[in-house]
């Protein structure tokens, strides 16, 4: 479905959809607090698990890992900052690694920039109305390095002082 403008007195008419995955879930599990000033968050979205932490004023995501996949970020996604009003915006960057599949590693760079955009009134499927709506926008720009997992073992062998290579054809010149 389209988003819509941007802007004020928007109209978000969903009545007529049909969802496509009725199994779909999303759980939040009871925060775990940390030092003074930080709380962790976990969610299980589908068969995803994210982690987050809520620091101060902003949502981190610190990372997410699945049955197949894992990533950690060093320097979390700054996700959301409340209070987040119209017209609010929040940039940022994001940094980790990972794996997939236990075949894959992976490294990520990138850039978040996050928009409260539009505002107004939410018609959902089941005819239920929310008004005062706010919709925020993320935007993500990131780059990713992917190379088999092997490749760190073999890259670490050949950083050593020396490599003894062997050669057992003879040559008849």
């Amino acid at each position: 479905k389209d988003p819509g403008r941007s802007g004020t007195d928007v109209i978000w008419d969903f009545s007529k959809l049909k969802g496509i995955d009725g199994d779909y879930s999303v759980n939040f599990f009871e925060p775990i607090k940390k030092r003074n000033d930080t709380l962790c968050i976990t969610c299980v979205e589908s068969r995803t698990m994210y982690k987050y932490a809520y620091k101060g004023d902003s949502l981190l995501l610190l990372g997410f890992e699945n049955s197949g996949s894992q990533l950690l970020l060093d320097t979390p996604e700054h996700r959301m900052r409340f209070p987040f009003r119209m017209g609010d915006s929040i940039s940022g960057t994001y940094a980790g690694s990972g794996r997939y599949e236990y075949a894959l590693l992976t490294n990520i760079k990138g850039k978040i920039h996050t928009v409260a955009d539009a505002m107004g009134t939410l018609i959902l499927p089941d005819g239920d109305t929310l008004n005062n709506v706010l919709r925020v926008r993320t935007e993500h720009q990131f780059t990713q390095k992917t190379l088999p997992m092997f490749y760190e073992a073999e890259k670490s062998r050949a950083q050593k002082d020396s490599i003894l290579i062997l050669n057992t054809e003879e040559s008849n010149k």
